[in-house]
């Protein structure tokens, strides 16, 4: 019987599987007969590591071939974006341009002013981790926001100010149980409120 308390160890990180597997089905190989282990597990088992081996080593020349193909791509746009760029700047200098044809073109491109009295923040996403709530948001053309949070949905305070996503929100627990929480976002321009207020996101966190 095994000693209270210990489990079956399982390696988590793929690296490790392999080697392990090799290792344990060799050992298996040798104890097969005391524990009544079958030739046709064994030899399952042999196939399985030799499948993992060949799948392991087919990923790793895959990675190493997607570095070689990555270098390529990124130099083959590097060495058109230089060669454009001359000509959009020649064109730009030329004594006939026309902005219209920059436009054309489509190496102009005019945005758009933004609404300062309806912007809206966009949330992009929230994880909740085993320490802090994270909130990814767009910046866009804003400085930054301002985060309102609340245990109900109805009564929000501002829990702080971000300028760079994600802000993360690292508050303890209430109490020593999971909690609801609820967040909303604001722009800021000059240290102050703009817009209007994002949709209200709902999470529910684990003890901190």
């Amino acid at each position: 019987m095994p000693k209270k308390g210990l489990g079956i160890y399982y390696p988590r990180r793929d690296s490790e599987v392999v080697k392990f597997f090799k290792t344990a089905v060799a050992a298996l190989v040798t104890l097969a007969a005391k524990y009544g282990i079958s030739a046709g597990t064994i030899t399952t088992l042999q196939t399985h590591t030799t499948t993992m081996e060949a799948a392991e080593e087919q990923v790793e020349a895959d990675t190493n071939q997607l570095k070689t193909t990555t270098v390529t791509k990124n130099e083959a746009f590097a060495a058109g974006k230089l060669d454009i760029l001359r000509v959009f700047n020649r064109i730009q200098r030329a004594a006939n341009f026309a902005e219209g044809d920059a436009t054309t073109i489509g190496f102009r491109v005019i945005t758009a002013p933004v609404d300062l009295k309806t912007v809206k923040p966009v949330v992009a996403g929230i994880t909740v981790d085993v320490s802090m709530v994270i909130i990814d948001w767009v910046r866009g053309q804003m400085e930054g926001i301002i985060v309102y949070g609340s245990y109900n949905g109805n009564d929000f305070t501002e829990i702080g100010r971000d300028f760079r996503s994600p802000f993360e929100d690292t508050r303890k627990n209430q109490t020593d149980q999971p909690e609801e929480r609820y967040y909303r976002l604001r722009y800021m321009k000059s240290d102050k409120a703009i817009g209007l207020f994002s949709s209200i996101e709902k999470v529910i966190v684990a003890v901190f």
